[in-house]
């Protein structure tokens, strides 16, 4: 005899998040269930796990449809201007980072994450203009030039 479980999470062998699979006993009871990777499918499960994935849904498309503007809004923009001190040769006195660029969007009303910026090394160290592209969730992607300039 087997049990029908939900598995709440990706398990590489068995199944996906959110299938709905047969195991042995033993095996929901002492591994799958005590390690919340997986819940027994009666019908309160069903259904709440059902209302769970809808709600992830709304949410996703939601954040979607944010990041989509954010995109957009980062492309009609162009180009954003950083000022920092730095020495006669262009070297920077510090950097540019990923929080600097965040927050010179803040300024033109656009929120960005951390995590969604992409450097293409840890931090910029020298005048000039450089392109940050962004990678926002749902594979969304956009880029804008950063011109670092010296500040006196």
């Amino acid at each position: 005899m087997k049990t029908r479980i939900i598995l709440l999470n990706d398990i590489k062998g068995l199944g996906k998040k959110g299938e709905i699979i047969f195991v042995k006993p033993g095996y929901a009871r002492n591994f799958l269930i005590p390690r919340n990777i997986a819940m027994i499918a009666n019908r309160e499960n069903i259904t709440y796990f059902e209302n769970f994935k809808s709600n992830l849904q709304k949410k996703f498309i939601e954040e979607t449809k944010k990041n989509t503007i954010n995109a957009e809004k980062i492309k009609s923009i162009g180009k954003i201007e950083i000022f920092a001190k730095s020495g006669k040769d262009g070297r920077l006195f510090g950097s540019i980072r990923k929080l600097d660029i965040i927050n010179s969007l803040k300024k033109l009303k656009i929120s960005v994450r951390k995590k969604e910026v992409l450097l293409d090394e840890r931090s910029i160290r020298n005048t000039g203009e450089y392109i940050v592209k962004f990678n926002f969730k749902g594979n969304i992607k956009s880029s804008i030039k950063v011109l670092v300039s010296s500040k006196f």
